[in-house]
């Protein structure tokens, strides 16, 4: 499933286009196919995704978001336990000088716990993959 999820994420050639965003799994969230569909979507809605797959460490997520400077970073997290790691992170994607991403996440451990988006900082991305692409249009819009 990763392979033809991942075949058909890089059969787009998004450059350009309604926005760019960076997207990954929690530092040690190794369940990945959730995120996967969720950047294939946006892909197909026309925005430039960056995949960074599974089990993204934090140094690596800031240092790729600095260089690329993308309108959203987006994470997932399917466990309580992966789902903490990203407080961490986006509080410092938060701290980031202007211009500063949004920071979204979502994942199974958001919809199964919804007290876990109270502390968390940015926006929760939603229960459906409609959901995600409703929201990420919203804080998008006039992006770019």
């Amino acid at each position: 499933m990763r392979r033809k999820l991942s075949s058909l994420l890089n059969t787009y050639d998004i450059t350009e286009g309604r926005g760019m965003i960076v997207m990954g799994c929690s530092p040690t969230e190794q369940h990945e196919l959730g995120a996967m569909m969720i950047a294939l979507f946006l892909v197909r809605h026309g925005w430039q995704v960056i995949y960074l797959g599974p089990e993204v460490p934090k140094s690596d997520l800031l240092e790729t978001v600095r260089k690329l400077q993308p309108d959203m970073v987006a994470m997932s997290a399917s466990t309580t336990e992966t789902a903490m790691e990203l407080i961490e992170i986006g509080r410092a994607v938060e701290e980031l000088p202007p211009p500063r991403p949004h920071f979204a996440y979502g994942g199974r451990a958001f919809i199964q716990n919804a007290m876990l988006s109270e502390s968390m900082p940015g926006i929760f991305l939603g229960a459906t993959p409609h959901d995600a692409i409703e929201t990420v249009a919203e804080l998008l819009a006039g992006s770019r």
